[in-house]
Order: structure tokens, then sequence, then C-alpha cells
């Protein structure tokens, strides 16, 4: 038997490939068919631009199985597309690692930009946070600019308003300084102080001559609270949809001012400091809408239709019936705060003896 028999043989013998099965078709030509098959898919495609050495390889155990085939030697076309296959089959392997290679080179180009815009960004608002504190300066030096000039000397009856005037100022301002603190505690040091100072002279001098300082007063705890608003990082849109819900229901008749949204009770009170049944009421649907906004602090303001001598407690009282009338209704008893400014910041001139009824009230101020 020759060589050429023996090949015939030995192909008619292996008819079984991992392509064909054992279906009689003679090996030669399902290892041909394979290769080709392989050659074909989209594998080879990247294989040929991403490992071009290894397919090289590949191509030519293809040749070699296509020139064997052609000239009857089918052992040897057998063998050099069984080669093909495993060279195509190591170029799919390099191709597939020197994708992995890029994609890591393009994940950590893309990490090192993201790195480099995020430090743009905090050199950014390092800047910003320069500017921020030195355009702060600049406003109080505008804001005191602003100020009433120094008073001059004046008659008595003009010095007795200005002595009012100063009570009015340093009333608001405490309004001020609490709405500060409810905000951030930690705000309203400085201006407390000045503020304490400012009390302490008004009651050994009845107010006058102080009107200057106690609009000084003043603007530094409006400052404290500006202040405090920042440093906490004030949700947008806060105060507006407050006052949003409070327009939409019945009777509030809400109004925004310097410390937030203000909503104001008349004939509040019975006998003493008991709550007005329709007060209760009222307090309640408050307190409820009051717990849906926990971001905010609560300033239950009692305000005096007359002086009252210190010895009588009567809008203390009020101010704890209407903290536990909001309590009750579901609002945490830390963020309520109580304030009592007496007489001292009447809506109309208390000479009118119709103006009872208007200047005896309580504020709910939502501070934000």
């Amino acid at each position: 038997m020759n060589f050429s028999s023996i090949g015939a043989v030995l192909a008619m013998t292996l008819s079984c490939s991992a392509v064909a099965g054992c279906t009689g078709i003679p090996l030669h030509i399902a290892a041909i068919e394979e290769m080709r098959q392989v050659r074909a898919s989209p594998s080879a495609l990247e294989a040929a631009r991403l490992a071009p050495d290894a397919y090289a390889q590949a191509e030519k155990e293809r040749a070699y199985a296509e020139q064997a085939r052609e000239s009857g030697d089918l052992v040897a076309a057998s063998l050099h597309a069984q080669h093909a296959i495993a060279s195509y089959a190591r170029a799919f392997i390099i191709a597939r690692e020197a994708e992995a290679t890029l994609e890591a080179a393009d994940a950590e180009k893309t990490l090192s930009e993201a790195t480099l815009r995020s430090q743009a960004l905090e050199e950014s608002l390092r800047k910003l946070d320069s500017e921020a504190d030195e355009l702060e300066v600049r406003v109080r030096a505008v804001r005191n600019r602003l100020l009433p000039a120094p008073s001059g000397a004046t008659t008595k009856e003009r010095e007795a308003a200005r002595a009012v005037a100063a009570q009015s100022l340093a009333a608001s301002a405490h309004l001020l300084c609490g709405a500060a603190y409810l905000v951030t505690p930690t705000s309203v040091g400085e201006a407390h102080a000045r503020l304490s100072s400012l009390d302490e002279r008004l009651v050994s001098s009845q107010g006058r001559g102080l009107v200057d300082d106690a609009a000084r007063a003043r603007a530094s705890c409006l400052d404290a609270l500006t202040h405090a608003r920042r440093e906490k990082g004030e949700e947008p849109g806060s105060a507006d949809a407050l006052l949003a819900e409070l327009s939409a229901a019945k009777g509030w008749d809400p109004s925004p001012d310097e410390r937030g949204v203000v909503v104001v009770i008349h004939d509040a009170f019975g006998p003493d400091a008991l709550l007005a049944p329709r007060t209760v009421d009222r307090l309640t649907e408050l307190g409820h809408i009051a717990a849906a906004h926990p971001g905010l602090g609560i300033q239950v303001v009692v305000h005096d239709a007359t002086v009252r001598p210190p010895s009588e407690h009567r809008d203390g009282a009020r101010a704890d019936a209407v903290a536990h009338a909001l309590v009750a209704a579901g609002v945490a008893a830390e963020r309520i705060q109580k304030m009592l400014p007496g007489a001292k910041l009447p809506l109309l001139d208390p000479g009118d003896k119709t103006a009872s009824s208007r200047n005896e009230r309580v504020e709910i101020a939502f501070i934000h």
C-alpha cells in the first residue's frame, strides 16, 4: 500500500469531527469547513485588527490547508486546518486581552480626567467661598453706611419718641436673633452680646439716646440670621412652598417677613391665659401643617396691648398654652421658641382706644 492510499484510508477512518459529527463527512472536509467558518466570524475581524501577528500565523496555516487539499494531501489538509483553527483561537484570546488593555487604558484616562475636573471644581469652590466672604464684609460695610445717621439733640417730645423707637427696635432685634438661633444656634454669639448690652442700657435709661445703638443691634441680628441660613444650607423653595400651602388654606392670610413666613391670630384667648375654643382648632390645623415641614423652626410671639408689670406672667402662660397646642398637634417641642415682646411692637397707635384688639395678638413665625 503506497502513502497516498494510506492517507486515503486514514482520512476515511477519521471521519468524525467536532463540526460534522459522525455523519460520514471526510475529516479534512469537515476541518476545512470549520476553519472557514472560524475565519468568517466577527471575532476573526477583531483578531485581524488587534492581534495581527497571531492572525497572520493562522492565515498561513489556512493557506497550507487549502494548498494541501488542492494537491490531494488530505491528511496534511486536515492537520493544517486544525492548526489554523487553533491559531485563530489563539489570535482571538490575544485580541480579547488587547481589547481589555485598551478598555483599561480608556478607564484610567476617564478617571484621570474626572479627577482633574473634580480638582478644578474644588478650586472653584474655594475661590467662590473666598469671594463670598469678601462680599459679606462689603455688605456689612454697606449696611453700616445705610444705618441712620447719629441722632443729634432734639426736643423732649422727639427724644421720647426715639426712646419708644429704641424699645421697638430692640424687641425686633430679639425676634431676629431668636430666629437665627433656631436656624443655627452657634450663629448669634456676637449679635446676642451686643443685644444684651443694649438691653441693660435700655433699662437704666428708658431708651433715651439709644435709638442708634438699637438700630445697629437689629442690623447685627439680621446679619446673624443671614449667616445662619448660609451656614445651614437652606433648602431652596421651602419657605415659598409653605407660603403657598398656607395661602391655599382658608383664613390664614400668611405674610413673609425677614424671619420667614408669619401668620397672626387675633382674639386667641379667653379669660386669663386660656385658649379660646376656635383658637385650639386653628392651632391644631396649623400644627398639622408645621409637622409636614420639619426643617423649619417655629417662633411663638405673644404681643400685648398694654405694658404689664414685671410680676405678671400672663403673656408667658399664653405662650405656653399656644406651644402646648402645637405640640399636641404633632410639632416637636424642640422646634418651638417662645418670645414675649410685650407691648413694644404694636400694629396700631396704642393711644387709640380701638387699637387694643389689634395690638393684642399671637404671631406664629415659621423660621427658614
